[in-house]
């Protein structure tokens, strides 16, 4: 997830390792000694790093697959159902386009990526729709306990 607070923009680092095992694209060397200086004492996949350089931010800013958090924060519960239903359907239609590709064909690769993004940003989000329950109910709980 990317984020936003004031002027800093972070990212999580779990986004960067995805970026990194899928080949998707080349991490920009400055955004790795960042990842490489984290203290690792807690998850290191829930950490965010901070952004400071323009050339990181744009390189942030490009990638559809990595959901702004605030964006998702500012969202209803059915807004966000109806983005999960036509990221679902993107998917299969992507899927089924790719099961007609022949390995080596030059739309194979692209496909490979496409797909693996789409799972990717399916899974982010079905992640944050979940944690936002969890704490939606730790909310309401909390409140029950205090009447």
């Amino acid at each position: 997830m990317k984020k936003v607070e004031g002027n800093i923009k972070s990212v999580q680092v779990k986004d960067i390792l995805y970026i990194a095992d899928n080949s998707i694209i080349t991490i920009p060397a400055s955004i790795w000694d960042k990842v490489f200086s984290v203290d690792a004492t807690g998850n290191l996949d829930d950490a965010y790093i901070k952004l400071n350089k323009d050339s990181e931010i744009e390189f942030f800013d490009k990638l559809d697959f990595i959901y702004d958090i605030d964006y998702l924060n500012n969202l209803t519960s059915d807004e966000l159902a109806d983005i999960q239903n036509a990221l679902e359907l993107e998917y299969n239609e992507t899927w089924e386009e790719f099961s007609k590709c022949r390995m080596g064909n030059t739309n194979y690769s692209m496909m490979k990526k496409k797909i693996a993004s789409l799972d990717y940003k399916k899974q982010s989000l079905s992640d944050y729709i979940n944690s936002r329950v969890i704490i939606k109910s730790k909310i309401i709980e909390s409140k029950r306990i205090n009447v």
